[in-house]
């Protein structure tokens, strides 16, 4: 099990993420914080599984859509806007 690490010195929280066996990473988040002048520290870990990017590439298909979609209605109202002036 390997790990990736992303925290500074000073920082209050930390990110770690570990490679588990079955191409599954678990994800653990930190976080230093004071409370009644004693200090705390909460850890949460997420075992993160793969998915398929099939779901993902079509919802950014449909996103990319409406997207243009706005921006060719919003074209057409300032063409109007315009030619009523």
């Amino acid at each position: 099990m390997s790990s990736y690490c992303d925290y500074d010195e000073g920082d209050s929280f930390a990110r770690k993420l570990f490679e588990l066996e079955n191409d599954e990473l678990q994800l653990e988040l930190s976080i230093d914080f004071i409370v009644l002048g004693k200090p705390c520290t909460v850890i949460y870990q997420f075992q993160l599984q793969p998915v398929s990017l099939q779901r993902i590439h079509t919802l950014e298909a449909k996103i990319r859509a409406v997207e243009e979609e706005l921006a060719a209605q919003k074209a057409r109202d300032t063409k109007k806007s315009a030619e009523t002036v």
